[in-house]
């Protein structure tokens, strides 16, 4: 992965039947960590590919899609209750 651990995706889609499929999608390469953000442990090649897939389903003049790639050492600072815990690098910290 070249200097990255994953992407980060989050999306704001505003149909219910869009954003079902959105999250579908994304959920067969990722892990989601709140209700619209997903941590996906892939390569660049294979977020392309996953936005080439979203890019068909969204409207783009209400909807969006975000993927930030993570570097090999990020650091994930928790306030609150992950959904579901993503495995960071060394230095994970809760910060309340």
């Amino acid at each position: 992965m070249s200097g990255t651990t994953g992407y980060l995706v989050s999306y704001d889609v505003s149909d219910d039947k869009r954003r079902r499929k959105v999250e579908k999608i994304i959920s067969e390469r990722g892990v989601r960590i709140q209700y619209s953000c997903f941590y996906c442990p892939v390569d660049r090649k294979a977020i392309l590919s996953l936005l080439i897939r979203l890019m068909k389903i969204i409207d783009k003049t209400k909807d969006s899609v975000i993927a930030v790639s993570l570097s090999k050492d990020w650091e994930k600072l928790t306030i609150g209750t992950l959904r579901n815990p993503v495995v960071s690098p060394r230095n994970e910290r809760r910060v309340i």
